[in-house]
């Protein structure tokens, strides 16, 4: 039997609480099991992070900015997809995007259990119901994992958005997005910054 542990809340607020959890799994091999809820207030007057990121919506669209969304996936087979995007469009709520709803795959462990066709699979499974839900689907990956585990071309042939990871001079495959450093810097930012370019324009409306 293994056991369960579950942390939410004020326990998973900031990074100081995350490593205490870390430490209450570890601590016992039993623990194989966790159960994470949406991260708490770290005091009285704080913002949960779920009510941070709707709050920047609002503020993006107020300033008529164009918004997207990215969604990372933790699936471990080619029907939990479809779970995913549920909860995925719950966390939405109805909201409306300018761009794609990207479903970023990138996770070697699931990528070595599975074939080429079956991790495709997924991808498209995660982009049906987001397009029967009347978002326009799209997928994150690197360069690397388009070419050898994503059937690109399919991708491409069903109208799915390509949003394409690869750090070099040049993008060496089709697709509508490129991000093309991880150490770009942007005034207001601290740290390294992620750079994209939009290769075609009609991903935004």
């Amino acid at each position: 039997m293994a056991k369960v542990v579950k942390f939410g809340g004020s326990s998973l607020a900031d990074a100081n609480q995350f490593r205490k959890v870390a430490d209450i799994i570890k601590s016992d091999k039993e623990r194989r099991y966790v159960v994470p809820s949406a991260p708490g207030k770290r005091y009285s007057d704080d913002i949960k992070v779920t009510d941070m990121l709707y709050a920047c919506y609002e503020k993006a669209k107020a300033a008529g900015l164009k918004v997207g969304a990215y969604w990372f996936s933790y699936s471990e087979s080619v029907d939990e997809a479809f779970k995913e995007a549920e909860a995925c469009l719950y966390c939405l709520g109805g909201r409306k995007l300018d761009m794609p709803l990207y479903y970023d795959l990138e996770i070697d462990s699931v990528m070595e259990r599975m074939t080429k066709s079956e991790y495709t699979q997924m991808a498209l499974n995660f982009c049906s119901v987001i397009e029967s839900a009347g978002y326009r689907p799209g997928i994150y990956s690197s360069v690397s994992v388009y070419q050898t585990k994503l059937d690109h071309s399919r991708l491409l042939r069903d109208g799915i958005s390509v949003w394409n990871a690869h750090w070099s001079e040049r993008c060496t495959i089709e697709c509508d997005v490129w991000q093309y450093s991880e150490n770009g810097s942007v005034s207001g930012i601290y740290g390294d910054v992620d750079m994209n370019l939009i290769y075609n324009l009609d991903v935004v409306e």
